[in-house]
């Protein structure tokens, strides 16, 4: 029988029971970017293959998407009419609850966001455009 190790403390003194993980120990680096090395490869792979075969194979891949669209847009049109009445019925659902109060703007009538220079609103490229309105001040 083998003896217990005795549970792994991390670094806010809080009890484990994972082993220390090293994020990112698996990543590349290429060009300063941090890619997650072997999910990058097998996606990647995956994506050059279907593409390949794709133009390798133009017209058997042409009839083999138009069945496949065909297919779909005959036995799947439910699905669409399925998720649009299904968000519409959350909609409906949400909007009488304690979560249908939840306020989008300031309480307050004045700006809730800095215009000065430099900020994302207002700044020298956009004042005067559509996307700095006469609401906000430009300084």
């Amino acid at each position: 029988m083998q003896a217990r190790r005795p549970p792994a403390v991390d670094t806010d003194g809080q009890i484990t029971t994972h082993p220390p993980i090293q994020l990112g120990r698996n990543n590349i680096r290429p060009f300063g970017l941090d890619i997650q090395g072997p999910v990058f490869i097998v996606s990647s792979l995956t994506a050059i293959a279907f593409v390949a075969g794709a133009l390798l194979f133009r017209d058997a891949a042409a009839g083999l998407f138009e069945a496949l669209y065909a297919w779909l847009t005959s036995t799947f049109d439910w699905v669409f009419m399925a998720a649009a009445n299904v968000l519409l019925l959350f909609c409906l659902v949400l909007l009488p609850s304690r979560l249908g109060r939840i306020r989008l703007a300031a309480r307050t009538p004045g700006r809730s966001t800095p215009t000065g220079r430099g900020s994302r609103c207002c700044s020298r490229r956009a004042s005067g455009s559509a996307c700095c309105s006469s609401a906000w001040r430009n300084r």
